[in-house]
């Protein structure tokens, strides 16, 4: 055997290790009903909104729309069939596989073409699964194998730079923009800073040409999204806690001088029988040093997005150990494989267990979950309440109602929509206010604080620490109002948005202000609604609306034209699908101060 085989043979992961670090990866994955993560919850709940978008409910296309020119798009797009076929949870997992057996895969890769040892692509396992997993950064864990693809691709195009992986790394290069930002950055930074310091960097002119690229569509996204770039006060600098996720950040998404102990014990232990030497090579150096220097210097707040600097942990993770080369000769270097694996399996096995106890405190959810109907849209109160669990700390119930809506459908208030990264955006329309159901979390002390907040509301169903109070439903004679939200006020019934009462000739009907929707449903079986739209006295000459009824197949059932207050009402009479629902719509069609609009003697028909 020649020299350099014998070297790759003495450096190849174990036969065994892949197969074992994969299965328990998959099992941490699929082996329990729910993830942890403390925004993963949102990401499902919007991938699956997404699938509704176009098929009804009609609404959510005026409350929501897409914006395909962003990061997090591929992820999104990748998610999308599964969760057209499935639901959100269910295409949030296959992300997540996606990102446990990649990361590792493609940090292999990387690590063969610097010349690293590609046995430490086993700790990529623990990466996957590290301090971005525990938050819930669903792009950022996508993005982590396209990131190690990118820079393999550019090492192979700075050594042949041919017009063929010139358009590879340039491909790749797009998909780290698409999939995540701030990867998208180190990738990019870390190739760049290569380039240059490489001797005779003008040589590699052909290599630089896709900077040129990447660039271009940086800018290009940059002005895009102009109005949302700025950032929140800083905080700069490294502090003691940022300091401790480093050791802790595989473990717990805070900072843990417990989960740091067992971080720095495992990885004494791995390089004390590595026995490593230093590997001189500006291939592995650069993106060390590169996300060092932003871990210790990078604020917290950064075009709006949080936690950017304590997250370079996550790169430092993925860098650490590809400058060291461990020892091939004696007792220790022929162990040093076996010990990498057995710690990262027990890494891995460590988090299954922790996820098992995890699914556990969530069986009371399962059960309020069961008691809300499909479609039904609801309110998250566990941010003001309860939000720690006991194995993965503060923050961890924070957004998990929203796997309801995730996995049934319908809305819960939320704003990550509209952060810019999201490629589901909300439209500055208005949005509901009322949701019929509140869910909490914690004991007596907690659920009284609901009730506080939603007075109306009544105690529906409680399992264990997980409570969901039901507020009255919003019903006429005849009919019940699903969902609604105006531009102004709230919903009245019987009565005008200002409060003036309806006259015994124009019920039952309602108050409302452009712009507005209403989802109302027949309580029982009809083929007709019936009734009439006006403007209300009160809103004077200036007051001018567009009454509009809609079914979910997109047929406009009555459209009223023009109306202002000086309009007589116009009488409708539209057939209800089978549903029994459809959509009471008020545009506005001037400044909509003074949009005060009715719908009035509204009865169904059969």
């Amino acid at each position: 055997m020649k020299p350099q085989a014998a070297t790759a043979a003495l450096t190849r992961i174990p036969k065994y290790a892949d197969w074992l670090c994969a299965a328990l990866a998959l099992l941490a994955v699929w082996g329990n009903e729910y993830p942890v993560g403390i925004d993963l919850p949102q990401h499902g709940n919007l991938i699956g909104l997404w699938t509704r978008l176009g098929i009804g409910p009609i609404e959510f296309d005026t409350l929501y729309g897409i914006d395909w020119f962003t990061p997090y798009l591929l992820p999104y797009l990748v998610a999308f069939p599964f969760a057209k076929l499935f639901d959100g949870l269910v295409a949030t997992k296959v992300l997540l596989t996606v990102a446990a057996l990649g990361t590792p895969l493609a940090m292999r890769q990387w690590l063969a073409v610097v010349g690293a040892d590609t046995r430490w692509s086993l700790t990529g396992y623990l990466v996957a699964f590290g301090f971005a997993y525990q938050w819930g950064f669903l792009a950022h864990m996508f993005a982590l194998p396209f990131m190690f693809v990118y820079l393999a691709a550019f090492e192979r195009c700075l050594r042949h730079p041919t017009w063929r992986n010139l358009t590879w790394t340039t491909l790749f290069g797009a998909l780290v923009f698409f999939c995540h930002g701030i990867t998208f950055g180190v990738a990019v930074l870390a190739a760049g800073l290569r380039l240059v310091l490489q001797r005779r960097p003008w040589r590699s002119w052909q290599t630089a040409i896709h900077f040129v690229a990447l660039g271009a569509l940086t800018l290009a996204w940059v002005r895009h999204r102009e109005d949302q770039n700025s950032a929140p006060s800083v905080d700069w600098f490294i502090t003691w806690d940022r300091a401790t996720i480093l050791l802790s950040g595989f473990f717990f998404p805070t900072a843990s001088r417990f989960w740091a102990v067992v971080g720095g014990a495992a990885i004494a232990l791995i390089v004390v029988f590595a026995r490593p030497r230093l590997k001189a090579s500006w291939a592995v150096w650069l993106p060390l040093a590169l996300v060092t220097v932003g871990f210790l210097v990078l604020p917290e707040w950064l075009a709006s997005t949080w936690l950017v600097g304590t997250r370079f942990c996550v790169y430092v993770h993925a860098f650490v150990f590809a400058p060291l080369l461990p020892r091939q000769s004696g007792w220790f270097g022929k162990m040093f494989p076996h010990l990498l694996t057995a710690v990262v399996a027990a890494g891995l096995l460590t988090l299954t267990v922790r996820l098992r106890e995890f699914n556990r405190e969530l069986d009371g959810f399962r059960e309020i979950t069961a008691a809300i109907p499909p479609h039904s849209d609801v309110f998250n109160f566990a941010p003001p309440t309860d939000q720690t669990s006991e194995v993965f700390g503060d923050m961890q119930y924070w957004q998990v109602p929203a796997w309801i809506t995730t996995r049934q459908g319908g809305l819960i208030n939320n704003d990550s929509a509209q952060y810019f990264q999201i490629p589901i955006q909300r439209h500055a329309v208005p949005f509901p206010s009322r949701y019929p159901y509140v869910v909490v979390r914690g004991d007596a002390h907690h659920l009284l604080a609901a009730h506080s907040a939603f007075p109306e509301a009544k105690l529906l169903k409680s399992s264990g620490k997980w409570h969901v109070l039901r507020l009255p439903e919003v019903q006429l004679p005849g009919l019940e109002v699903l969902r609604s939200a105006q531009e102004w006020g709230t919903l009245e019934l019987n009565r005008a948005v200002t409060g003036e009462s309806f006259s015994p000739a124009l019920q039952p009907g309602l108050g409302t202000h452009a712009r507005a929707f209403a989802r109302v449903r027949a309580r029982s079986p009809g083929s007709k609604l019936t009734g009439a739209c006006t403007l209300n006295s009160t809103a004077g000459p200036q007051g001018r609306v567009r009454f509009r009824i809609r079914n979910d197949a997109r047929e406009v059932l009555f459209d009223s034209g023009p109306m202002r207050a000086a309009t007589p009402a116009k009488r409708f009479s539209v057939s209800l699908p089978k549903s029994r629902e459809v959509l009471l719509e008020v545009l506005p069609l001037g400044t909509s101060a003074h949009d005060h609009a009715n719908w009035v003697n509204l009865v169904v028909s059969p």
